[in-house]
Formats: C-alpha cells, sequence, structure tokens
C-alpha cells in the first residue's frame, strides 16, 4: 500500500495546526478549585471572559439562552483541540515530506 492511500494528504499545506488555548485554561481552573474552591466561579465565568458576545445579546436582546452561546463556543473549541491531539496520536508515525521523496 503507497503512503498516499494510507495516509490523508495535508488540505492546506501551508496552514498550521490550530489550537485553542481557552479550554485547556478552563480546564486547569476546574483542577485548581479542588484545592480553592472560590477558582470553581472562576471557571464558570471564563468562557464570558474570552466569548463576551453572548452576554451582551442576552442583555441587548432579553433573551437568557444567548448566555449558553459562551459555553458553545468552548465545548466547540474543546473538541478541535480533541480531534488535534487524537490526529497528532493516530498519523505519529506518519512519514513525512522528506521521508517520503527519498
Amino acid at each position: 500500500m503507497s503512503p498516499e492511500t494510507q495516509y490523508p494528504t495535508c488540505k492546506w499545506p501551508d496552514a498550521g495546526p490550530v489550537f485553542f488555548p481557552v479550554p485547556v485554561i478552563v480546564l486547569g481552573l476546574l483542577v485548581l478549585s479542588v484545592r480553592r474552591p472560590a477558582l470553581a466561579a472562576a471557571a464558570a465565568a471564563a468562557p464570558h471572559v474570552f466569548y463576551p458576545a453572548g452576554l451582551r445579546a442576552a442583555f441587548a436582546q432579553r433573551q437568557a439562552r444567548c448566555a449558553g452561546d459562551a459555553y458553545l463556543q468552548l465545548v466547540q473549541e474543546a473538541c478541535d483541540d480533541l480531534g488535534f491531539i487524537q490526529g497528532l496520536w493516530r498519523y505519529r508515525d506518519w512519514p513525512g515530506q522528506d521521508d517520503a521523496d527519498g
């Protein structure tokens, strides 16, 4: 089986990988809240600090459901991060561009 059929090609070879730091920060706050319970409140409020558009819309439109937008974005970025890590692990033995040429 040739490497072209065994491993996927990069869709955008000039674009670097994207890793979102906010889910890691919130997870760190949650882990630290075991020792300092006040950090649990900080972890709950952190998504609104990083993604304030939903909270602004909740006050402007007077609809509480808009406040959940920050948590939705946090979950989306966490899933992207997990997919990135899963891809790194899955293709860890993938021959690079230099190895495939010669």
